[in-house]
């Protein structure tokens, strides 16, 4: 891959306080996203008039309101690049972030997606303050992937408000997606009054229903092993996988088991876990 292009998926709802400094932040990136693209979905407030600001070096999309999931695939939909990124409308890229993960996936053929730990930082005080230690984001904003590993793995869900991405990381891990962790901060993600786990804290119980999605998978893919069938997707069951469900909603704020980045819900070996730090083990 030589000089890969890199589309950069921005959803924003009603986030006309932050959207300014997340675009600024994409476009001060080393290695320049080859487009843009700000899908706002159904805001009320001006970010509209945020986002428009930066054309034409942005894609303004609006849509009716459908969530952060249907907002990202309304970007995928539209992106013509070799990789996709996504960043949140209330989160930053640290600038080399783009740059030190193409290294990765030029340097290794194998590499499908590529990661990045996260800085929070607690804006609810009034003012900016780091919260804990970096950790390793899995995150959507922490993202660089292939275009064709993205489109293998498959769309957002968007029956659900809370762990999409974490449904979709847990889809692709049972696909076999190479993804790999870069250590050093690739994202600095911002804790507010108005963060999607705190809008959306009454949907806590769709945490519980990709969990029983993703025990559902595994227990079919264990009846075709056992029945000598080939696994669906052409891979080989992966027993020893932890897949990490965070506890912590999409923004960095507390989650519905009351903790912050670092803590996550695991499934190792089809059975939940206790609360652990975010982590995934070797394949």
């Amino acid at each position: 891959m030589n000089q890969p292009s890199i589309t950069t998926i921005i959803p924003a709802y009603n986030c006309e306080r932050y959207l300014a400094e997340a675009i600024e932040s994409a476009l001060a990136q080393r290695h320049h996203p080859h487009e843009i693209i700000v899908v706002d979905d159904g805001s009320t407030d001006d970010t509209a008039k945020v986002a428009r600001r930066f054309e034409p070096a942005i894609q303004y999309c609006f849509q009716a309101n459908g969530g952060i999931g249907s907002a990202r695939n309304c970007g995928i939909d539209l992106a013509r690049s070799d990789l996709i990124a996504f960043l949140d409308a209330d989160d930053l890229w640290m600038e080399r972030k783009l740059e030190r993960q193409v290294r990765i996936l030029l340097d290794d053929p194998m590499a499908e997606a590529v990661l990045g730990l996260v800085q929070q930082f607690d804006e609810t005080s009034g003012s900016a303050i780091d919260a804990g230690e970096p950790m390793a984001g899995y995150l959507a904003s922490t993202m660089l992937i292939k275009r064709a590993s993205f489109d293998r793995v498959g769309p957002f869900r968007t029956d659900i408000k809370l762990g999409e991405f974490v449904d979709w990381y847990m889809r692709g891990k049972e696909k076999g997606l190479h993804s790999q962790m870069l250590a050093e901060v690739v994202l600095r993600r911002r804790i507010h009054g108005d963060n999607i786990g705190v809008r959306h804290r009454d949907s806590t119980g769709d945490y519980a229903r990709l969990l029983k999605d993703a025990l559902d998978r595994r227990r079919a893919r264990n009846r075709f092993q056992h029945t000598g069938r080939r696994v669906a997707g052409g891979g080989q069951p992966d027993p020893g996988v932890a897949l990490v469900m965070s506890d912590t909603g999409e923004r960095g704020e507390p989650g519905p088991g009351g903790g912050q980045v670092g803590r996550s819900l695991s499934v190792v070996d089809g059975q939940p876990k206790r609360p652990a730090t975010v982590s995934e083990s070797a394949r």
